[in-house]
């Protein structure tokens, strides 16, 4: 072996070694010197006199302790170098975005959620996070999250860690969970609503006066908290005062009289559910109220299919019809949920048909 070559070679030990004791003394631990020498030959693919020759200089240049003259870990041996970033890019990308506003060990939890966003994705999450923590008033988790999180209903909600730790206070005590109907005992046409929250909206807007909706499942309410939002007082049983007078048959039977609209997210799944119902409901037609969130997707942005969203896994939307097709070009990359036109439904067209 010539001298370059075995320059080479020892360069390749101390590095080798160097990078396997950063990992055995990481979170401030010292390795124990028994046995350090074979594991340290093992793992890095040398010989012991090499490895002792890189504990040597390594020693003598005041990067590990522990070690005598010859290289021989005579105590516990200590990394004392500096250490590389071991953060991965969304780490770094968020720690950047987050500087000041939370600690180091809220970001690293989340940076898992937002593994895959790119950096106006993240820049555009963390001003709406500094947004609901200047607010300094309690948030609610799907409202607040719509508002200031691109658009999504759910991302508030699936970094309930870090948003406690930057002192938002959520508020969830006034949440009200329905099965399954409210609206007008004589409507104009029927609206089936995707998402509790919306419906809840609904419920209280002035369409409810001309127009029944329905929303198909409880989610939010199950009977393992059941008990406790009772308590609340936050469970609206169903029928509601306004629907009191409909059993299955009649409900049925109105499906067959007046027009039935479907209004939901506008992602791919919302047109998917939608394509779904219309199997069994050959007459049902999209809320008017899409093209308002279309609009508001255009202008905002909304959000990416990713998991910290609820999004991680829709399929692109296949068999789009002319009903559907600007919809489905619209949300073929990024999202809105229903409930980013918020609580206040009077100046949606949500009893309308969407006409493209």
């Amino acid at each position: 072996m010539g001298a370059s070559d075995l320059q080479r070679r020892r360069a390749q030990v101390r590095a080798a070694v160097e990078q396997r004791l950063i990992r055995l003394t990481s979170d401030g631990k010292r390795a124990r010197p028994g046995r350090l020498l074979s594991r340290l030959t093992r793992a890095c693919d040398a010989t012991e006199l090499e490895v002792r020759e890189a504990l040597t200089t390594l020693s003598r240049d005041g990067l590990v302790s522990g070690v005598d003259g010859r290289g021989v870990p005579r105590e516990m041996v200590e990394w004392r170098g500096p250490r590389p970033d071991a953060r991965g890019p969304e780490e770094i990308q968020l720690g950047e975005a987050l500087a000041g506003i939370a600690g180091k060990a809220e970001i690293r939890r989340l940076a898992t959620a937002v593994s895959g966003l790119s950096t106006a994705d993240i820049t555009a999450l963390a001003n709406g996070l500094i947004a609901l923590r200047d607010a300094r008033a309690p948030a609610d988790l799907v409202f607040s999250s719509s508002a200031h999180l691109m658009g999504s209903a759910k991302a508030l909600g699936n970094m309930l860690g870090l948003v406690r730790s930057m002192g938002i206070e959520i508020d969830d005590q006034n949440e009200l969970l329905y099965v399954l109907t409210a609206g007008s005992a004589a409507p104009r046409c029927v609206v089936l609503i995707e998402n509790l929250r919306s419906f809840q909206a609904f419920a209280g807007s002035r369409h409810a006066e001309e127009a029944l909706g329905l929303a198909a499942f409880g989610y939010g309410l199950t009977m393992a908290q059941f008990g406790d939002k009772l308590a609340r007082d936050q469970v609206v049983p169903c029928p509601t005062d306004r629907t009191s007078g409909y059993d299955r048959d009649a409900l049925k039977a109105l499906f067959t009289r007046v027009p039935v609209l479907f209004w939901g997210d506008l992602d791919r799944e919302g047109l998917r559910i939608f394509a779904s119902l219309r199997q069994a409901i050959p007459s049902i037609r999209l809320s008017a109220a899409y093209a308002v969130m279309a609009c508001q997707l255009a202008e905002n942005g909304g959000h990416p299919y990713h998991k910290l969203f609820g999004k991680p896994n829709q399929r692109a939307i296949v068999d789009v019809d002319e009903e559907m097709r600007t919809l489905a070009d619209i949300c073929q990359d990024r999202a809105l949920d229903q409930e980013a036109l918020g609580r206040d439904l009077n100046g949606v067209p949500v009893t309308e048909i969407y006409s493209g």
